[in-house]
């Protein structure tokens, strides 16, 4: 079980540290969403092509592991550090902003949901049948 979350943080890591290479202006938050998909599609396709030569063992899921690692090289570019830097910054401001002021435009946030409930739901669709005319 420990095995397989470290190799779900692997995985989620290296997918968000291969974002850096193509999508330049991205927050941190749409980097881990979208690095969690590649990095998980990165080790499902290099566990399966090397389990099909080597067969299914722990040796195969180690190689996996080293494979899914090749990202970090890309943590030696100053650059990338900088804007991993960055990125780090702007979460950590927005998340102590949002936690030591709230918005105050939450209220119709909650109106919006309130209206979507299946209660509010049932109420319009009985007035829109009862107000219906049909001549």
């Amino acid at each position: 079980m420990i095995t397989s979350l470290a190799l779900s943080l692997i995985a989620i890591a290296s997918g968000t540290l291969l974002t850096y290479t193509y999508d330049e202006g991205a927050p941190l938050v749409s980097r881990l969403s979208s690095g969690a998909c590649i990095g998980f599609a990165a080790m499902a396709l290099a566990g399966f092509v090397l389990a099909l030569f080597f067969g299914l063992n722990p040796n195969t899921i180690g190689l996996t592991a080293v494979l899914l690692l090749l990202p970090g090289l890309l943590l030696k570019s100053r650059s990338v550090r900088n804007q991993i830097d960055q990125d780090i910054n702007q979460a950590l401001k927005a998340i102590s902003r949002a936690s030591s002021k709230p918005d105050p435009s939450g209220k119709p946030i909650s109106r919006i949901i309130k209206s979507q409930s299946p209660s509010f739901s049932f109420r319009s669709a009985r007035r829109l049948v009862s107000t219906h005319d049909p001549s």
